[in-house]
């Protein structure tokens, strides 16, 4: 963890979140946001600016900002302002000897947490601004339902049927500007959702060399057997680190190769696996140990 940029202020205390852990698996959650409160885009994108900030402009390729509906300051236009202007500087390539690179914004991910606590169907907009610039969204299925405006008890299956997800809830989002929707479903695994328009694919060489091929394609995937106890604190976490990872994951022998959303998909859940399993928690896997370690559909543990 680089914390070259950490803002430090002596008047306020860091954020505390205290997440009990129930004897199911489930949690709770108490937070108390302090320093969070004060994250603004114009404060974060001074800070990338300056020249202790060059390594990071350098190397980044994938913009990840979690939980807007907690962060007062990055919501709305705010939240838009900030991955704009982000996406700009971190397109910024220090010292690239080769010229001829194509210089590219990186992939950007909002993880959602907290949406339920928002106005319904993002009536008071935190999301709605920022989505045409979300190449990656996930969110649990009860949080995408609420920002899609999906009301309970909308779906036929507390899981939902593959067909329900994609044209109730995804579908939304797609036609909101977001580029993959990843939706998590505890115990029954995963769907994910791909925009069939080109020109967002487009967006940026990274965006488009990761998922140009998964155009308008949905996957659903089973969650996967668990080998200890569950704890699910940092599974959606996980989930989204890893579907970031799959996305800019090359293999060592042939750097022009691209995963499939299946693999891409599997990764994901396998590294939030790797969190909320008890056996597996700690323990250091790649991209191409997940893809090689891939479970049979028949799997059926929470993930």
């Amino acid at each position: 963890i680089d914390t070259t940029l950490l803002l430090r202020e002596p008047d306020v205390s860091t954020s505390l979140a205290v997440l009990p852990v129930f004897e199911s698996g489930g949690r709770g959650c108490w937070v108390d946001l302090s320093a969070n409160e004060r994250l603004t885009p114009q404060r974060m994108l001074s800070a990338l600016r300056t020249p202790e900030a060059s390594h990071v402009r350098a190397d980044t390729r994938a913009l990840l900002v979690g939980y807007p509906h907690l962060l007062k300051g990055l919501q709305g236009d705010a939240l838009r302002d900030f991955l704009a202007g982000a996406s700009e500087l971190l397109a910024t390539r220090d010292g690239d000897d080769d010229a001829g690179a194509e210089a590219s914004p990186p992939i950007v991910a909002l993880d959602v947490n907290g949406a339920t606590l928002g106005a319904f169907a993002d009536a008071d907009g935190v999301l709605g601004p920022a989505l045409p610039l979300a190449d990656l969204l996930h969110a649990n299925l009860d949080e995408a339902m609420h920002i899609a405006g999906v009301p309970p008890g909308s779906l036929t299956e507390d899981f939902a049927s593959e067909v329900e997800l994609g044209q109730l809830v995804a579908a939304p989002l797609l036609a909101a500007g977001v580029a993959v929707v990843a939706i998590t479903l505890g115990g029954h695994g995963a769907y994910v959702a791909v925009t069939s328009d080109d020109a967002r694919l487009g967006r940026s060489a990274l965006l488009r060399d990761s998922a140009g091929t998964w155009r308008g394609r949905t996957v659903r995937l089973p969650a996967l057997p668990l080998e200890g106890e569950l704890n699910a604190n940092g599974a959606g976490d996980a989930f989204t680190s890893g579907m970031l990872a799959a996305m800019l994951w090359r293999p060592a022998d042939d750097s022009r190769a691209r995963l499939s959303l299946e693999d891409a998909a599997a990764v994901a859940l396998g590294s939030a696996r790797q969190r909320v399993d008890s056996a597996r928690r700690g323990t250091r896997v790649s991209v191409s140990d997940l893809l090689d370690g891939r479970s049979p559909a028949s799997a059926t543990a929470a993930a």
